[in-house]
């Protein structure tokens, strides 16, 4: 939610410590201020967590408004040259779902405001609240008698359909007897907005208008420390590149474009959680980086090359040293797995990619460099072929098990490509696949089948009779050759790995060695 402090300070030099108080105890997003009367002093706001905006009135001292807005909060400044009666100045908010802005108001009392300038107070499209002290009455609020200004605020309400926040008891407390105490301070927003509003405790001041909280609940807000901000290039160029109309004052333009481009920066920016960095909790990780900050700062120094050599050695260890800690960690997750599938998963995401088949050409000299015409190709060549050695037992020699391994293996394999249920028929499964879904899985399996044929150990010759298969039926018979390859490369893959239980240690020894060194 969004918590705004709304206060007429009548004086902000003489309430600064009494503003200290108020902040520390509520903790605001949004202080607005109403009647500094700063002038052209250069105080700059008392509290180190909060930036601060003013705009002061620049035919005297009385009136004036700021903002005071938490650093850690994401916002611009909107600016606005043209002379008003009405004192405002306004804010952009970044908030977790849209933009919020915040204006804080402050009309003098004594009818000095004229009517068409508080008809053209700035109401935007997006979520606002525009708070403060409008010193107006109406007899449809709380007040005995309407003014001049409730009747223009009346009529602008109704026009653009906001709606008018009124606090339970009085904002501006007498201190003549011939007055009472009577509410000036108001909150406006767009209607059926989720807003609260609370009068705080006279404690709290010396002014003789009381802080007003008011709570947004609709809005939250995202400390911009603990997030990462990128941007939306394309959509940030597209607003940009848009007509603008120049006037003859150069400072007018200058900070028209300065709020456009802000406004871009914020409307196509979204927020992403920064990444932990999850090995440098570890003690010989903090310590390497310890030692490569401190040769950082002495290369910056001395710019020798003794130095220069040194940095680059630490950089080097240390990106051993966390690349050895990952090959541990994997290790050691895989030997807790019972599941040998779970293990080769893991195995195979640290997997080389393979690499790219060159240009492949036909017995006529016709080139096939797409995925689509090297799978072509090599369709066609295994159709001239009735025998090819794959590294796979005749078929009718095959074990019961293993059978049982290769229907397993099969429909695990179509799944994956299908993203069909586990309890599948296999006659299900290939009827309903989509032919290109199949010819995608044939054209891969036979450039998978391309790269591993060569390398695979001498065993018994499998034969497999293409001439005469159907499309459908190709596929499969490719699919079913792939996953034997398959099963074969990953046992040999857990008996090199898995099945050595010293290699955790040997690995731990390695990383000590290293660390003594």
């Amino acid at each position: 939610m969004l918590s705004i402090l709304s206060w007429n300070v009548n004086g902000l030099r003489k309430r600064l410590t009494e503003l200290d108080m108020l902040i520390e105890k509520h903790n605001p997003a949004i202080l607005m201020l109403q009647e500094t009367m700063l002038g052209h002093t250069t105080l700059q706001g008392s509290h180190p967590n909060y930036i601060f905006l003013r705009k002061d009135r620049p035919t005297g001292f009385r009136g004036g408004v700021a903002l005071m807005i938490h650093k850690n909060i994401e916002h611009y400044e909107i600016i606005n040259n043209n002379e008003s009666s009405v004192d405002t100045i306004s804010a952009m908010i970044k908030t977790k779902r849209s933009l919020v802005q915040a204006t804080s108001v402050y009309l003098p009392p004594g009818n000095k405001t004229r009517k068409s300038d508080i008809m053209e107070m700035n109401i935007p499209n997006q979520p606002f609240i525009m708070a403060g002290d409008y010193n107006a009455h109406h007899t449809d609020w709380v007040h005995n008698k309407t003014n001049l200004y409730g009747k223009w605020i009346a009529e602008k309400l109704e026009k653009h359909d906001l709606e008018l926040y009124i606090p339970d008891k009085p904002t501006r407390i007498s201190n003549r007897r011939t007055d009472s105490d009577n509410i000036l301070d108001y909150a406006i927003t767009h209607a059926n907005q989720s807003v609260t509003m609370e009068v705080l405790d006279k404690e709290f001041t010396t002014s003789d208008h009381l802080p007003i909280k008011i709570t947004y609940s609709d809005i939250k807000i995202t400390d911009k420390d603990h997030i990462l901000v990128k941007l939306h290039w394309s959509d940030f160029r597209q607003e940009l590149c848009r007509p603008y109309t120049l006037t003859e004052d150069v400072n007018y333009n200058v900070n028209n474009l300065t709020a456009t481009v802000q406004a871009a920066i914020l409307n196509n920016s979204f927020q992403t959680k920064k990444k932990k960095r999850k090995y440098h909790g570890n003690q010989q990780i903090q310590q390497l980086l310890i030692e490569k900050q401190q040769a950082n700062k002495t290369y910056a120094i001395s710019k020798t090359t003794a130095n220069k050599k040194h940095l680059k050695e630490l950089k080097r260890k240390l990106e051993r040293t966390i690349k050895d800690l990952k090959e541990l960690e994997k290790i050691k997750r895989m030997e807790d797995m019972e599941d040998p599938l779970k293990r080769w998963q893991i195995l195979k995401r640290d997997k080389p990619k393979p690499p790219p088949i060159p240009t492949l050409t036909d017995n006529n000299g016709l080139l096939a460099e797409s995925t689509r015409d090297k799978a072509e190709l090599l369709a066609s060549s295994l159709q001239t072929k009735p025998t090819i050695t794959y590294g796979l037992p005749a078929w009718d020699n095959i074990p019961d098990t293993t059978w049982k391994k290769l229907e397993n293996q099969e429909t695990k394999w179509c799944r994956l490509v299908t993203r069909l249920p586990k309890d599948t028929n296999l006659e299900t499964l290939y009827a309903n696949m989509p032919y290109d879904t199949l010819m995608k899985t044939r054209n891969k399996l036979l450039l998978d089948l391309h790269r591993t044929k060569n390398t695979h150990h001498n065993e018994h010759i499998r034969q497999l009779t293409i001439d005469s298969l159907t499309p459908l039926c190709r596929a499969r018979q490719l699919i079913w050759t792939a996953v034997g390859y398959a099963l074969s490369t990953e046992k040999d893959k857990e008996e090199h790995i898995i099945h050595h239980p010293d290699t955790a240690l040997k690995l731990q020894k390695k990383l000590d060695k290293k660390m003594n060194t």
